[in-house]
């Protein structure tokens, strides 16, 4: 009976949400896959390292911001069971939440700035960077992601992310127009909400707020999973920011064009890891987890080795010859395409949903002290190069798919 319910719902509510987080997500690997080639040649190398560089940061800024309610107000709109009352009591409760860590992360950036150089020599494209987070914010994602009505959120980001490339390839001619790209960012942001705040308005969930204390409560009850979101961002964009403030803007540009092919193709992952996360909330099924893995890892192996065997041509397609470095780059990086899929689908779909969320973020962040650790210590000794991040890359996701496969095996009377 049980595996019944299982293929029930893996080939309806399942299968349909996920497939709108893979057009979510196509829609985030094909419009930068149009802006990078694009910007990669109108820019110098040194200007596209510094909008690298900048973006690096505005992800951990992201994340703040975030804090985390992707997972736990997505859990507590999934318990509300379809109460509207409810759901829009924890819609307008995040909001809060968002715009308190919003504020600190304007502070913060303030603050920064001084520190350094990259920011301070580009402030005005660091706070219009910051402003496109901040306004973001009232996507609302989470809450689509929740009721699993993906396709609204899907289409307006799809919508943003038009109007915005569209402008870019239009008006983005050359390095003094940069300042442009975080302008298109923005006004394609509103754009988008306002078309989302109208499908919340249709589905008749009245958003609400009824206290401060509660929304500060709600960021504490997602710091485990901030916490463990953060440590997974030192795989990447902490990589950034080191490699742009112990190398050059160049090698940043270098580093970035490589990283985004293993980003991109790495986020194909997260439409299966997010669709099946309901599903695992309301089963907790080991099967589940294991009929997943059995038929997307084939897939994840064989598509990674045509990526080894093609990296030349696509880093040439990618971004032209001045970038052929990131080639042998890229290549270091593809074990961490291999080892990232099954190491997300035992994270929060699968140890999360037992109540083994720190356990989750123990792994995360365990791997990325050393991660960081390694490379500080690199920095410490000598000269770091970019052949030495992307083995450390490697090496520390095979450590976290290790850590959280001991963890399934141990709790694994905890599943049904």
């Amino acid at each position: 009976m049980e595996e019944a319910n299982i293929k029930f719902n893996f080939n309806s509510k399942v299968v349909e949400n996920t497939t709108m987080l893979y057009l979510y997500t196509f829609a985030k690997i094909i419009f930068p896959l149009i802006t990078l080639p694009y910007l990669t040649r109108v820019l110098s190398l040194n200007t596209y390292g510094m909008v690298s560089f900048v973006k690096a940061y505005m992800v951990y800024i992201q994340l703040f911001v975030d804090f985390g309610f992707i997972l736990s107000s997505v859990k507590e709109i999934v318990r509300a069971n379809k109460n509207n009352e409810l759901i829009g009591l924890i819609v307008g409760q995040t909001i809060v939440a968002k715009i308190i860590l919003s504020c600190i992360s304007i502070v913060v950036t303030f603050f920064l700035i001084f520190m350094i150089d990259t920011l301070q020599d580009n402030i005005l494209f660091t706070f219009l960077s910051l402003l496109v987070i901040v306004v973001s914010s009232f996507l609302l994602d989470f809450l689509f992601r929740g009721i699993e009505e993906m396709k609204i959120f899907t289409f307006s980001f799809i919508l943003m992310k038009a109007i915005s490339t569209l402008l870019i390839i239009l008006l983005v001619k050359k390095d003094s127009h940069v300042l442009l790209i975080p302008v298109f960012d923005l006004l394609s942001s509103l754009v988008a909400i306002l078309y989302t705040w109208t499908k919340i308005k249709e589905l008749n969930i009245l958003i609400r707020f009824e206290s401060l204390k509660k929304s500060i409560f709600m960021i504490k009850e997602s710091l485990t999973y901030f916490l463990s979101n953060v440590a997974t961002t030192a795989f990447g964009a902490f990589n950034t920011l080191l490699i742009g403030m112990v190398m050059s803007n160049d090698q940043v540009a270098v580093w970035s064009v490589a990283l985004y092919v293993i980003s991109a193709i790495n986020a194909l992952y997260s439409p299966i890891v997010n669709g099946i996360y309901p599903n695992m909330i309301r089963t907790k099924s080991i099967t589940f987890i294991k009929k997943t893995l059995f038929i997307f890892m084939p897939i994840v192996i064989i598509g990674s080795t045509f990526l080894f065997l093609l990296s030349d041509f696509v880093i040439f397609v990618m971004a032209g010859e001045q970038y052929a470095q990131a080639s042998l780059i890229l290549k270091l990086l593809i074990p961490v395409l291999v080892f990232s899929f099954p190491s997300m689908i035992l994270g929060w779909p699968t140890l999360g949903v037992i109540g083994k969320e720190k356990e989750v973020m123990f792994t995360t962040v365990i791997t990325a002290i050393v991660q960081v650790s390694g490379l500080l210590l690199i920095v410490y000794i000598g000269e770091i190069s970019l052949i030495q991040v992307a083995f450390f890359r490697s090496i520390t996701e095979l450590l976290m798919l290790l850590l959280r496969w001991g963890y399934v095996h141990r709790y694994k009377i905890d599943f049904d």
